[in-house]
């Protein structure tokens, strides 16, 4: 009689407690649990992501350290991590990673990246914590070469200051520092050198920390560099170099236009993202061409009905935010409206109730008769992108 399919069974159809049942009953039966069978029920724990699952993760790892001859492992370690990050609780996973390290556990750099992520709506706090790590990380890996830091470790750091609440230029020039350490130390470890992912993360850094005035030259320096070194690039990297430009409101449209032209030449093409920032670019300066430009979206998808190309309910809020400073708008805005309802009704699973659109909707529909404009942000970009983008 074998515990193990017991154990493993109960995990596979998401029943960890069962699972720690057949567990307490082996130990009372005087068989001995090995590592497999406590790292069968922690990671069914994470995978449920409440407190109480992370709690008993915790608590199971907790107990195999004190119980087993030989430590818990790297992956039993990881899905506590994971458990408490997914449960939106990153102080218990940064109280159980410092504890656990000075007990004497080392953990690899996927553990590190772990933690690092719980760091990220710290700010400039968590990037300074975060960079603390990786210096320890540097000081221990000569005795243990599996928390050796690598590119994604820095990666995710910098991506810490994409997420900061409190916007600074010395944020960006965090972020500018650490890339250029990265191509430092790269002469020495060659596994650090800067990839299209690093240089994405970079831009989006500076995109949302820098001011106007100096975000062009600094978006515009890390492209030349990229070019330079002939780094293959992608999407994703388009879209943050393109965003920061156009954020800046110091770009060109005919620039803006040979960008636009080089991502078309990608095997992965534009996508509705890319899109939607040539479309903020020229609705900032003509409606008219903003219009047609939407209209040149819908006739893409309708042709090759490529739901990346489609447009989406931040598309329409551009243009919708672009009226608000043509006198007589009110008119197209409420247009604008009701067509994007209409596609809501219908269960265009390409628009969504947004923050931006209900504004709008509530500014319209408050008073029939009245007439003026909204306050609307333009729709944040960045909320619709990720590196991981497809």
């Amino acid at each position: 009689f074998t515990y193990t399919p017991i154990i493993s069974g109960w995990c596979s159809v998401g029943k960890p407690e069962k699972a720690k049942e057949a567990l307490k009953e082996m130990v009372e039966r005087d068989v001995t649990p090995n590592a497999f069978h406590y790292n069968y029920i922690i990671t069914a724990f994470t995978k449920i992501g409440t407190q109480e699952a992370a709690k008993s993760a915790e608590a199971l790892f907790r107990a195999q350290w004190t119980r087993l001859s030989t430590a818990p492992d790297i992956v039993a370690f990881q899905s506590v991590l994971v458990a408490w990050v997914s449960c939106n609780q990153p102080d218990m996973a940064l109280s159980f990673f410092m504890e656990m390290i000075e007990d004497g556990f080392l953990p690899t750099s996927m553990a590190y990246n772990i933690i690092i992520e719980a760091l990220e709506n710290r700010g400039l706090v968590g990037f300074n914590q975060a960079e603390e790590f990786i210096e320890n990380m540097w000081n221990r890996f000569e005795e243990y070469p599996a928390g050796r830091p690598n590119l994604i470790n820095y990666t995710k750091l910098i991506t810490v200051l994409t997420k900061s609440y409190k916007r600074s230029s010395h944020n960006a020039n965090e972020a500018i520092r650490l890339f250029e350490t990265l191509w430092q130390k790269s002469e020495e470890y060659p596994h650090l050198k800067p990839d299209a992912i690093t240089y994405t993360v970079v831009l989006q850094a500076i995109a949302h920390n820098e001011n106007h005035q100096k975000l062009y030259d600094k978006a515009k320096a890390l492209y030349n560099d990229v070019q330079d070194r002939k780094i293959h690039l992608n999407r994703n990297f388009y879209g943050s170099y393109l965003n920061a430009l156009v954020k800046s409101r110091q770009v060109g449209d005919d620039e803006i236009s040979g960008l636009f032209a080089e991502v078309e030449a990608l095997p992965e093409g534009a996508n509705s993202y890319i899109y939607n920032i040539i479309l903020r670019q020229y609705a900032r300066k003509d409606i008219i061409r903003a219009r047609a430009f939407l209209e040149e979206m819908w006739n893409k998808y309708n042709k090759s009905r490529d739901k990346r190309l489609k447009p989406n309910t931040a598309s329409y809020v551009i243009i919708m935010s672009a009226y608000r400073r043509d006198k007589g708008g009110i008119t197209a805005i409420r247009e604008l409206v009701e067509e994007v309802e209409r596609r809501l009704i219908e269960g265009d699973k390409n628009f969504a109730y947004t923050y931006e659109f209900r504004k709008f909707q509530h500014s319209l529909t408050k008073d029939s008769n009245d007439t003026s404009f909204p306050t609307v942000t333009t729709p944040s970009l960045e909320a619709e992108h990720s590196i991981n983008d497809s």
